[in-house]
């Protein structure tokens, strides 16, 4: 397995179900610069938190029409109470 990094996180949303949200659900994963690896929906994440664990998720969706850096929306992530910290670095798998 090929891992690729793709940025580092500046802040993270977490996108709950509602209601009122007609958007797809997830962490939307906003990066310190841009994205150096496309946005695949579907591919596997890596993420490396900043005290040096990992967790891994799949890319549900991305950002395409705004000013800001795009977001990168990903599973939620139980297994770390879906808070990932600015500074986690994110890395594509390929097979």
């Amino acid at each position: 397995m090929i891992e690729r990094f793709s940025g580092s996180v500046k802040s993270t949303e977490v996108l709950e179900p509602s209601s009122e949200r007609v958007t797809p659900v997830g962490l939307l994963l906003r990066p310190t610069d841009n994205w150096q690896t496309p946005i695949t929906v579907g591919k596997k994440v890596k993420l490396i938190l900043p005290d040096g664990s990992c967790c891994f998720s799949r890319v549900k969706g991305g950002e395409i029409m705004t000013k800001e850096r795009p977001g990168m929306l990903v599973e939620f992530i139980s297994e770390i109470d879906n808070t990932i910290p600015e500074g986690t670095r994110v890395y594509m798998l390929d097979d």
